[in-house]
């Protein structure tokens, strides 16, 4: 992010008061802070006024910054906290909180007090701050980026007069993996020293620092611009331009803010910074924005990120083994994350207020929550971070008194944001003629949708569960199949009271005031010939595997062109567990439900889909779902679909040892997975990539032999993933990224990593090749050649023909034509993959590869 992007005053500072208890003192002591952002937006941090405070506290050490990508909310007023201090409640007026943490569960609250008496400005100085946050989260950053933002707590926050040996250590190599030699620090001395107390940190010193901590003899990144320069020190522009355009398929020159003068041929240093900094990073932004021409198509056309049991925030239950709790904040970290539907499980309160818990509370012992608390936190972030609307998915087990007051709730805390009434332009009425019209995303910002039972319909058409046909429980997806021993030993612990409550009463009957409010979000049981009128059908995980095995897609696919289709997962799933969403958006499926607390592939992949279109949580489906007219079979046809062949080289790993994993030793090595079509996902291999070097003397960086994955034909481009997974040498996962195949640039790219929890871990970063191109069949293969260098392939045919006509001839050639014609798997691969002497017996599942990553992520 370029310097000056921060709001004027955020950059000169905020005045603020921070409530610290003083060493034996059992009251809170105001004490003057200067909030402030850094001037390339990476921190916030705060500087005390006092000097003996600031001595104290800041050179000692004292954590007084947050990482702007870590922040998750900025809240005026009560920050919703359960542990808000009372000293603040006596504040709340002028209280601003940051809402800090690694994911949705693990949330820290630091407040600060505006010790003005107007506090009008305090909302707009919480709103710059969240937007500032919500940007930095957002855009695809560079190396460069990274490396500044580890920089920005010692040369803003603590303004460190010189930089000791102690204090780059601590900053470059916190976790004392012994990779920084005397000559490294030496030489980081020298040139922080000299920057230090300017406070700069132009592009070019930060090239230095990185070629300093990743200096390493035989550099695959520095082979790279040796091959290009021909052992020559510097290279042509028009050479380097070349190289990206045979590269990345498209003219790119260096940015106006790199520095560097455009007259100048092009050296190493230069070389390198093009691909550390912003311009090489491996996500296309413009596909990441919101693009507002695509928001107005039917809301049926678009996957709509969904959650199942938001409330819940670890297991379902109570349970001897994690945690279980139903939680106000959660909802909040889901809507401000991008979910766009929630679900309420509405039960009578005792004091005759409708609360929200997993029931029956006396069953499953989940605490409850207020259901108006809830409602309060929804209206308060619903739209925070995307304009579009949002449903609330009500499983209704109220009584009739009760439903009255949840519905009174509903118009008293959300106002005007309530759609009560069906829009002029999209009337509820049943059409016999034509299909239902859905009003589009655009059409409904800012409102809150209520899906529940409009009301009991008297219908000869019977559903398919009515009619007994509902998915056998024994149908699973094979990717989920390693957990079901898991999932069997937790379900002995159960009662049989708690066993028969998997399986919660049927909801009760919606009372007028109820269906009065429910419009476009009718919900009703799944019909393949349903009415025609807006509906909501919800289906457990096993439903839509039955519709596959029963050869029915094709119905359920014409079911989800004018209706809106919902997954959940199945009631077993009592630890919050997840299914693959892949499969269940293939199908076309709108709304697949995931447990989002959890930490999981799943999740994680249900992340890199909704990280699309501004992240706005509606991404248009691809043209084969949306058409009414095509005989779709998607996991074995797909019609107008380009195929696209994928081939990567993992080049090295920059700054794997700041991670913070306590398994790593220096060595690690890769896994590329394709994730397409979910029955073949089981077929990729792990493919052991061992490190070239495997002394400690690698600086930060760790080279990899020269190996290619290549995925031969990608049918599902704008539905088809990359995973990339660092295992550390003992086989445990480290660190992971998946990318979406439609947003991935061509090319020498950085891909920075993240933590099981979607963190952001930048520095540390895989630099890959991407060489992303159209698929040639292999019968075609020829012509294509032979058009990509027609005089080359005239020469060739021509010695063919020759050695007819003179077969006896010694002067013509009689090689025949250097064309390698490959036909087979999908996956296959020019090269013999080494064997890996760990590996495992059958090839790892989706999920069960980088189970060892997420064990224990719901821990308190």
């Amino acid at each position: 992010m370029a310097e000056g992007s921060a709001p004027e005053a955020l950059l000169a500072g905020v005045r603020f008061v921070i409530l610290e208890k003083q060493k034996n003192e059992v009251k809170y002591q105001p004490v003057p802070v200067l909030l402030k952002v850094d001037p390339y937006a990476n921190i916030i941090y705060w500087r005390y006024e006092d000097v003996k405070i600031f001595k104290k506290h800041e050179l000692d050490g004292v954590k007084n910054y947050i990482f702007l990508q870590d922040v998750k909310d900025v809240r005026v007023g009560s920050n919703g906290s359960a542990k808000m201090k009372e000293v603040q409640q006596r504040y709340s007026t002028n209280l601003l909180t940051i809402v800090s943490g690694p994911d949705m569960i693990h949330l820290k609250y630091t407040s600060f007090v505006y010790p003005r008496l107007d506090s009008s400005g305090l909302t707009v100085i919480a709103q710059q701050i969240f937007d500032l946050a919500m940007k930095v989260r957002r855009e695809e950053h560079g190396l460069l980026y990274h490396v500044r933002k580890i920089l920005s707590p010692k040369l803003y926050a603590a303004l460190v007069p010189r930089c000791s040996e102690e204090e780059i250590k601590s900053v470059f190599d916190e976790r004392g993996s012994g990779q920084l030699t005397r000559t490294a620090i030496s030489d980081l001395k020298k040139l922080l020293n000299a920057n230090v107390m300017k406070k700069e940190l132009t592009e070019q010193i930060l090239v230095q620092i990185v070629s300093i901590m990743t200096k390493s003899k035989n550099s695959m990144h520095d082979a790279e611009f040796e091959k290009l320069s021909d052992g020559e020190p510097t290279v042509s522009r028009d050479v380097f331009g070349d190289f990206l355009r045979r590269l990345t398929n498209r003219s790119t020159s260096f940015s106006s803010n790199m520095g560097y003068n455009k007259y100048l041929p092009i050296s190493l240093p230069m070389f390198a910074h093009f691909f550390w900094s912003d311009e090489g990073a491996v996500v296309t932004t413009s596909r990441m924005k919101i693009d507002v021409s695509d928001m107005r198509e039917p809301i049926t056309d678009y996957f709509i990120y969904s959650s199942h049991n938001t409330y819940c925030t670890g297991n379902q239950m109570q349970l001897a083994k994690g945690p279980a709790r139903s939680e106000v904040e959660i909802y909040r970290q889901v809507l401000l994350d991008g979910c766009r539907c929630v679900e309420l499980d509405c039960w009578d309160g005792r004091n005759g207020d409708p609360i929200i818990t997993h029931g029956p509370q006396v069953i499953m012992r989940l605490n409850e929550i207020p259901l108006k608390e809830v409602c309060e936190a929804i209206r308060d972030c619903a739209f925070k971070t995307s304009p579009y609307p949002v449903t609330l998915s009500i499983e209704n087990h109220l009584s009739r008194k009760q439903q009255k007051k949840m519905v009174a709730t509903f118009r008293e805390v959300f106002g005007e944001m309530l759609l009560a009434e069906a829009l002029d332009k999209f009337p509820m009425i049943e059409q016999d003629d034509e299909d239902v019209l859905y009003p589009s995303p655009e059409d409904l910002k800012m409102k809150i949708l209520i899906k529940a039972k409009k009301k009991d319909l008297k219908e000869n058409r019977k559903s398919l569960v009515d009619a007994g046909e509902s998915a056998p429980e024994a149908v699973q997806m094979q990717d989920e199949n390693e957990g079901e021993s898991e999932e069997v030993e937790v379900l002995k612990e159960l009662s049989e009271e708690q066993l028969a409550a998997l399986s919660p009463p049927p909801e009760e009957t919606s009372t007028t005031a109820l269906a009065d409010i429910v419009n476009y979000m009718q919900a009703e049981k799944i019909n393949f010939h349903p009415a025609k009128r807006h509906l909501v059908c919800s289906v457990d995980e096993n439903f839509a595997t039955w519709v596959l095995h029963d050869h029915q897609i094709q119905s359920l696919l014409v079911f989800s062109h004018n209706k809106i289709l919902r997954v959940y997962p199945r009631n077993t799933r009592i630890d919050s567990s997840n299914y693959n969403p892949m499969f269940h958006w293939l199908i076309g499926a709108q709304m697949v439900a995931l447990n989002i607390q959890t930490s999981c592939p799943q999740t994680l992949l249900n992340s890199a889909m909704f990280e699309r279109n501004g992240a706005c949580g509606y991404v248009r489906k691809p043209d084969f779902l949306r058409s009414k007219k095509l005989q779709i079979r998607p996991y074995f046809h797909i019609p107008y679909s380009i195929a696209l062949t994928i081939k990567i080289q993992v080049i090295s790993a920059y700054f794997l040892s700041t991670i913070g994993n306590d398994k790593y030793r220096g060595k690690s090595f890769i896994n590329v997975q394709l994730i397409d079509v979910p029955d073949e996902v089981q077929k990729a291999t792990r493919i052991d990539r061992r490190p070239r070097r495997k002394s400690r003397e690698a600086h930060f960086v760790t080279n990899y032999e020269k190996e290619e994955y290549i995925f031969e034909k990608v049918m599902l481009n704008e539905m088809s993933f990359l995973h990339f997974t660092v295992f550390a040498d003992s086989n445990s996962p480290m660190a992971h990224r998946i990318l979406h195949v439609d947003t991935m640039n061509n090319g020498f790219r950085h891909v920075i990593l993240r933590s099981a929890a979607n963190r952001n871990l930048g520095p540390a970063s895989l630099f890959v090749r991407f060489d992303v191109h159209l698929y040639t069949d292999g019968k075609a293969l020829s012509q294509h050649k032979a058009l990509l260098d027609p005089f080359k392939f005239e020469e060739q045919n021509e010695n063919f023909v020759q050695k007819f006509a003179s077969p006896f001839s010694t002067t013509v050639s009689t090689e025949m034509p250097g064309f390698e014609l490959v036909e087979g798997s999908r996956r296959r691969s020019s090269h013999s993959e080494p064997t890996t002497p760990n590996s495992p017996t059958k090839p790892a599942s989706f999920a069960s590869r980088f189970s060892a990553l997420f064990r224990g992520g719901r821990k308190k």
